[in-house]
């Protein structure tokens, strides 16, 4: 299989600052059997025109123009029209290392699975790289402890980029469209439909922060679709594991706490009082829980902990932590 076509599908939206960035990458591989499929979700920049110099010299690359339906759609018609019996999913922001691909291959040949996953780094603001790397050795996981590690944010995480996936799992899987976090309504039926995951222990993804201000955009409504999927999400899998319930919990937890994070950040917190308290009281209903030896997530606990001195000063703290994270 190590000469298998892996086709990776790049949903794209107004990225020309970053598009050629990530293109290159893939361009770079030391995998060779690739095909590159751009699928644009109705661009007004110049974001195709990058693509098409890039297809002329290259002809693994491939662009699909579409109107604009959203990243979910993008994902499913690259799905569809895939040639590859492998497919990975990486977002046009963002760059993969030289050994990206035959990383993931060799974990899913070595473990011989279905999905294969690697670590990822972020880059933050001012240039600097923080690696996610674990001091281990890439390991195979059930798919009951997959989901585990991933309710109690244990080094797994639900997004669909830096995985490798047989193409077939996903048939009668698609992501839903209309939504926002279509990752976290989806990839767990994937692990679901897979008997074993292979987890990679070195970091071949590279997620770039993006130059948005911390404060000064307003809260999107969307963001309430996190706590929809997140419920769909942990409902399915408790249905199917219902041993996992309070790690279940816990990730609802996260969840709630990322929506208020969102809420407090934005410019127009006030219009939202309502909810901001029904989340807060959500948190704090579970901090017995949070504070257990079952919680490994350390900012949660310490969200509980703040959360005690009252929303104003959990909001300060909140501020002054999203400006370390980004910059520091």
């Amino acid at each position: 299989m190590m000469d298998s076509l892996i086709s990776v599908i790049i949903p794209s939206f107004n990225v020309e600052e970053t598009i050629k960035r990530c293109i290159l990458s893939l361009i770079e591989q030391d995998y060779s059997n690739i095909e590159i499929l751009v699928i644009d979700d109705g661009s007004t920049d110049s974001t195709n025109a990058i693509v098409k110099e890039l297809s002329s010299k290259y002809s693994f690359i491939k662009l699909y123009e579409l109107p604009h339906n959203g990243v979910a759609h993008v994902r499913n018609i690259g799905i569809e029209v895939a040639s590859g019996d492998f497919i990975s999913f990486i977002d046009a922001d963002d760059t993969v290392d030289f050994d990206y691909l035959s990383y993931l291959m060799d974990q899913l040949v070595t473990f011989k699975t279905d999905i294969s996953s690697c670590q990822h780094s972020v880059v933050k603001r001012n240039g600097k790289t923080q690696s996610y790397e674990i001091n281990d050795i890439s390991k195979i996981y059930s798919s009951r402890d997959w989901l585990k590690k991933m309710l109690v944010r244990d080094h797994l995480d639900l997004t669909c980029c830096a995985k490798l996936y047989k193409k077939s799992i996903f048939d009668g899987i698609r992501f839903p469209e209309g939504k926002l976090f279509e990752d976290s309504s989806t990839i767990y039926k994937t692990i679901m439909e897979s008997e074993a995951i292979a987890v990679g222990s070195k970091s071949k993804y590279n997620y770039i922060l993006r130059n948005s201000s911390i404060t000064t955009s307003g809260f999107n409504n969307g963001k309430f679709d996190l706590i929809f999927a997140t419920d769909s999400m942990v409902d399915g899998i408790t249905q199917k594991f219902p041993e996992l319930y309070s790690e279940a919990i816990l990730r609802m937890s996260w969840c709630y706490v990322s929506v208020l994070n969102s809420l407090l950040l934005s410019n127009n917190a006030r219009e939202f009082n309502r909810e901001i308290t029904i989340l807060q009281k959500g948190i704090t209903s579970n901090r017995e829980l949070i504070n257990s030896d079952l919680n490994m997530d350390k900012r949660l606990k310490a969200t509980t902990y703040a959360l005690r001195f009252g929303i104003s000063f959990y909001r300060d703290c909140l501020k002054l932590n999203s400006l370390k994270e980004a910059f520091f």
